[in-house]
């Protein structure tokens, strides 16, 4: 990938809660935000709330400020650990105006995150016979506040999502840090493809494969 993707790439991806979220667009034409289930302030009763979901204000915000916008909770998979949200303040329609495509994962190969600092980390991803995405030494590249990034394939596009409840998470000291959450390193991904409703996996395409 280059310099210029991965800069695309940054402008798609917001702060959503104590974690993060980036933009989709749905075949529909609206924009969603799609993020870690458990980055939800509270889970709501339906996997499906469309239009009827709850709406939970100061959830949404640009990457590094604080969340100050409303949004509206359209589907939730708690045991994927996946969500996707909608706007409702004026400000939703600004905020998400570079949507990430959706691909569907080679079976192994390259792909990317960005880390808390800003910095794009190199992954080895698999994609696993239950449909989640391996990804090797995730313990190096993902930490508590990443939880809802997207893991970016080939082509730019978004193959999967930094989940939190489906890690291990360790505590490790450093001599800056006392205590720093970590993902354990071998623990699987949610598959962005196939974890959403058709609204917006029905436009995933296949990546290179190797």
């Amino acid at each position: 990938m280059t310099e210029i993707d991965l800069e695309r790439v940054k402008r798609s991806i917001l702060r959503v809660g104590l974690g993060r979220g980036f933009v989709v667009q749905g075949d529909d034409g609206d924009p969603g935000i799609i993020t870690a289930a458990h980055c939800l302030p509270k889970m709501p009763e339906c996997r499906f709330p469309g239009a009827d979901g709850p709406y939970y204000n100061h959830m949404i915000g640009p990457l590094g400020e604080k969340p100050t916008i409303t949004a509206r909770v359209e589907f939730v998979d708690p045991i994927a650990d996946i969500a996707v949200l909608g706007g409702w303040d004026d400000d939703y329609g600004a905020l998400t105006e570079h949507p990430l495509s959706i691909s569907l994962p080679p079976k192994e190969g390259p792909a990317w995150v960005m880390s808390l600092a800003g910095e794009w980390i190199e992954l080895e991803v698999t994609l696993d016979f239950d449909r989640t995405l391996g990804v090797a030494k995730a313990g190096e590249a993902f930490a508590a506040g990443m939880s809802g990034s997207p893991i970016v394939g080939l082509d730019g596009s978004a193959i999967g999502v930094v989940s939190g409840s489906t890690v291990r998470l360790v505590s490790i000291a450093t001599e800056s840090t006392p205590e720093v959450l970590k993902f354990g390193d071998s623990d699987p991904q949610p598959c962005i493809a196939y974890c959403l409703p058709p609204r917006l996996a029905i436009s995933a395409k296949p990546t290179g494969r190797r």
